[in-house]
Protein backbone atom coordinates (compact mmCIF):
# COMPACT_ATOMS: atom_id res chain seq x y z
CA UNK A 1 0.00 0.00 0.00
CA UNK A 2 2.74 2.25 1.08
CA UNK A 3 4.41 1.46 -2.99
CA UNK A 4 1.25 2.29 -4.29
CA UNK A 5 0.44 6.08 -2.11
CA UNK A 6 4.05 6.43 -3.50
CA UNK A 7 3.58 5.90 -7.05
CA UNK A 8 -0.16 7.68 -6.78
CA UNK A 9 1.81 10.84 -5.69
CA UNK A 10 4.29 10.85 -7.82
CA UNK A 11 1.69 10.14 -10.98
CA UNK A 12 -0.05 13.45 -9.77
CA UNK A 13 -3.55 11.95 -8.29
CA UNK A 14 -5.00 13.10 -5.08
CA UNK A 15 -5.75 11.41 -2.45
CA UNK A 16 -8.34 10.69 0.19
CA UNK A 17 -7.02 12.68 2.97
CA UNK A 18 -6.46 15.78 0.37
CA UNK A 19 -9.80 15.70 -1.05
CA UNK A 20 -11.17 15.50 2.99
CA UNK A 21 -8.96 19.13 3.09
CA UNK A 22 -9.60 20.35 0.15
CA UNK A 23 -13.30 20.23 -0.19
CA UNK A 24 -14.52 21.62 2.98
CA UNK A 25 -12.32 24.77 2.31
CA UNK A 26 -13.32 24.93 -1.01
CA UNK A 27 -16.84 25.14 0.64
CA UNK A 28 -16.08 27.65 2.66
CA UNK A 29 -14.57 30.65 0.43
CA UNK A 30 -17.89 29.69 -1.50
CA UNK A 31 -19.39 30.79 1.68
CA UNK A 32 -17.35 33.84 1.90
CA UNK A 33 -18.36 35.06 -1.51
CA UNK A 34 -21.57 34.76 -1.76
CA UNK A 35 -21.87 36.63 1.25
CA UNK A 36 -19.91 39.58 -0.15
CA UNK A 37 -21.57 39.43 -3.10
CA UNK A 38 -24.59 39.37 -1.38
CA UNK A 39 -23.64 42.79 0.58
CA UNK A 40 -22.10 44.26 -2.58
CA UNK A 41 -25.47 43.92 -3.77
CA UNK A 42 -27.36 45.63 -0.88
CA UNK A 43 -25.23 48.05 -0.53
CA UNK A 44 -25.17 49.12 -4.00
CA UNK A 45 -29.61 49.19 -4.08
CA UNK A 46 -29.29 51.17 -0.94
CA UNK A 47 -26.99 53.76 -2.45
CA UNK A 48 -28.75 53.60 -5.74
CA UNK A 49 -32.21 54.38 -3.70
CA UNK A 50 -30.64 57.09 -1.67
CA UNK A 51 -29.79 58.86 -4.72
CA UNK A 52 -33.18 58.23 -6.72
CA UNK A 53 -34.66 59.82 -3.65
CA UNK A 54 -32.00 63.16 -3.09
CA UNK A 55 -32.46 63.57 -7.49
CA UNK A 56 -36.83 63.17 -6.98
CA UNK A 57 -36.36 65.77 -3.78
CA UNK A 58 -33.89 68.41 -5.04
CA UNK A 59 -35.36 68.90 -8.31
CA UNK A 60 -39.00 69.12 -6.51
CA UNK A 61 -37.50 71.71 -4.06
CA UNK A 62 -35.79 73.51 -6.89
CA UNK A 63 -39.01 73.40 -9.26
CA UNK A 64 -41.84 74.87 -5.87
CA UNK A 65 -38.76 77.56 -5.22
CA UNK A 66 -38.04 78.94 -8.94
CA UNK A 67 -42.15 78.64 -9.57
CA UNK A 68 -43.64 80.36 -6.57
CA UNK A 69 -40.69 82.91 -6.27
CA UNK A 70 -41.91 84.66 -9.95
CA UNK A 71 -45.84 84.40 -9.04
CA UNK A 72 -47.64 87.30 -8.86
CA UNK A 73 -49.91 86.40 -6.09
CA UNK A 74 -49.81 83.55 -3.55
CA UNK A 75 -52.92 81.40 -2.08
CA UNK A 76 -51.99 79.02 0.24
CA UNK A 77 -54.13 76.17 1.37
CA UNK A 78 -57.14 76.70 4.12
CA UNK A 79 -57.46 75.54 7.53
CA UNK A 80 -54.61 73.11 8.07
CA UNK A 81 -53.90 72.83 4.60
CA UNK A 82 -52.38 76.42 4.76
CA UNK A 83 -48.62 74.56 5.25
CA UNK A 84 -49.43 71.38 2.38
CA UNK A 85 -51.28 73.17 -0.45
CA UNK A 86 -50.12 76.15 -2.18
CA UNK A 87 -50.96 77.85 -5.43
CA UNK A 88 -49.44 80.51 -7.22
CA UNK A 89 -50.45 82.91 -10.50
CA UNK A 90 -47.44 83.30 -12.74
CA UNK A 91 -48.92 85.18 -15.30
CA UNK A 92 -52.41 86.24 -16.57
CA UNK A 93 -53.95 82.81 -17.46
CA UNK A 94 -51.45 80.50 -16.16
CA UNK A 95 -51.73 79.03 -12.28
CA UNK A 96 -49.67 76.43 -10.51
CA UNK A 97 -50.71 74.41 -7.45
CA UNK A 98 -48.42 72.18 -5.16
CA UNK A 99 -50.31 69.77 -3.07
CA UNK A 100 -48.31 67.77 -0.64
CA UNK A 101 -51.29 66.15 0.95
CA UNK A 102 -51.86 63.32 -1.30
CA UNK A 103 -51.30 59.72 -0.71
CA UNK A 104 -47.70 58.05 -1.83
CA UNK A 105 -48.71 56.10 -4.80
CA UNK A 106 -45.34 53.70 -3.65
CA UNK A 107 -47.06 50.80 -1.58
CA UNK A 108 -43.90 49.46 -0.15
CA UNK A 109 -43.19 53.41 1.45
CA UNK A 110 -46.62 53.47 3.46
CA UNK A 111 -47.74 56.37 5.80
CA UNK A 112 -45.92 58.83 3.59
CA UNK A 113 -47.51 61.50 1.29
CA UNK A 114 -46.74 62.42 -2.36
CA UNK A 115 -46.78 66.34 -3.76
CA UNK A 116 -48.03 67.11 -7.02
CA UNK A 117 -48.64 70.17 -9.10
CA UNK A 118 -51.39 71.51 -11.16
CA UNK A 119 -51.77 73.80 -13.50
CA UNK A 120 -54.54 75.65 -15.28
CA UNK A 121 -56.00 78.83 -16.53
CA UNK A 122 -57.88 79.80 -13.47
CA UNK A 123 -57.71 79.37 -9.83
CA UNK A 124 -60.53 77.22 -9.43
CA UNK A 125 -59.80 75.34 -12.64
CA UNK A 126 -56.57 74.03 -10.73
CA UNK A 127 -56.68 69.90 -10.37
CA UNK A 128 -54.74 67.31 -8.69
CA UNK A 129 -52.21 67.36 -11.35
CA UNK A 130 -48.95 64.81 -11.57
CA UNK A 131 -46.96 63.77 -9.03
CA UNK A 132 -43.59 65.15 -8.87
CA UNK A 133 -42.22 63.33 -5.41
CA UNK A 134 -43.52 60.66 -3.51
CA UNK A 135 -42.24 59.11 0.33
CA UNK A 136 -42.84 62.99 1.78
CA UNK A 137 -42.71 62.11 5.72
CA UNK A 138 -44.72 65.47 6.71
CA UNK A 139 -46.94 67.17 4.46
CA UNK A 140 -46.46 70.66 6.12
CA UNK A 141 -43.98 71.59 3.56
CA UNK A 142 -44.57 75.61 3.29
CA UNK A 143 -44.32 78.13 6.58
CA UNK A 144 -44.36 81.85 6.20
CA UNK A 145 -42.40 83.71 8.13
CA UNK A 146 -42.13 87.98 8.85
CA UNK A 147 -38.43 88.70 8.89
CA UNK A 148 -38.81 92.18 8.82
CA UNK A 149 -36.78 92.82 11.71
CA UNK A 150 -34.22 91.00 10.65
CA UNK A 151 -35.23 88.18 12.72
CA UNK A 152 -37.59 85.11 11.10
CA UNK A 153 -40.90 84.71 13.64
CA UNK A 154 -44.29 83.60 12.88
CA UNK A 155 -46.40 86.45 11.07
CA UNK A 156 -48.69 88.44 13.34
CA UNK A 157 -51.18 88.47 10.41
CA UNK A 158 -51.29 87.20 7.15
CA UNK A 159 -50.04 90.58 5.65
CA UNK A 160 -47.03 89.84 7.60
CA UNK A 161 -45.77 87.40 5.58
CA UNK A 162 -42.63 88.11 3.77
CA UNK A 163 -41.07 85.29 3.89
CA UNK A 164 -41.71 81.36 2.11
CA UNK A 165 -39.91 78.68 3.70
CA UNK A 166 -39.99 75.00 1.54
CA UNK A 167 -39.37 72.27 3.51
CA UNK A 168 -38.80 68.89 2.19
CA UNK A 169 -38.70 65.51 4.44
CA UNK A 170 -38.48 62.25 2.27
CA UNK A 171 -38.12 58.73 3.75
CA UNK A 172 -35.78 56.44 2.19
CA UNK A 173 -36.75 53.16 1.97
CA UNK A 174 -33.91 50.10 1.85
CA UNK A 175 -33.86 46.86 -0.37
CA UNK A 176 -33.11 43.41 1.31
CA UNK A 177 -30.75 41.04 0.24
CA UNK A 178 -33.48 38.98 -1.82
CA UNK A 179 -34.18 42.10 -3.97
CA UNK A 180 -37.25 43.48 -2.52
CA UNK A 181 -37.89 46.71 0.08
CA UNK A 182 -38.09 46.58 3.41
CA UNK A 183 -41.32 48.38 4.27
CA UNK A 184 -39.75 49.74 7.80
CA UNK A 185 -38.36 52.96 7.01
CA UNK A 186 -34.37 53.39 7.60
CA UNK A 187 -33.06 56.77 7.02
CA UNK A 188 -34.62 60.56 5.88
CA UNK A 189 -33.47 63.45 4.16
CA UNK A 190 -34.11 67.02 4.24
CA UNK A 191 -34.14 69.74 1.72
CA UNK A 192 -34.71 73.26 2.50
CA UNK A 193 -35.21 76.23 0.96
CA UNK A 194 -37.48 79.45 0.52
CA UNK A 195 -37.10 83.24 -0.50
CA UNK A 196 -38.25 86.50 0.31
CA UNK A 197 -41.82 87.23 -1.10
CA UNK A 198 -41.82 91.37 -2.92
CA UNK A 199 -44.76 92.78 -3.68
CA UNK A 200 -46.90 89.45 -4.15
CA UNK A 201 -50.64 89.71 -2.42
CA UNK A 202 -51.94 87.29 -0.58
CA UNK A 203 -55.18 85.73 -1.97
Amino acid sequence: MRIKSRISNENGATTLIELLVTIPAAILVLIAVTFVYNGAVKSHAQVQDRSHTIVQSRIAVDKMNSELQQATSITPGTGTNSTKIVAGQLRTNLWVRYDCTQPNPVPTVPDTFACTRATATTLGGLGTGAVIVTGVNDSNVFSYFDCSSGTCAAPATPADRNYMKISLKAEITEFTGTGKRNAAFNSEIQLDDGFEIRNTPFR
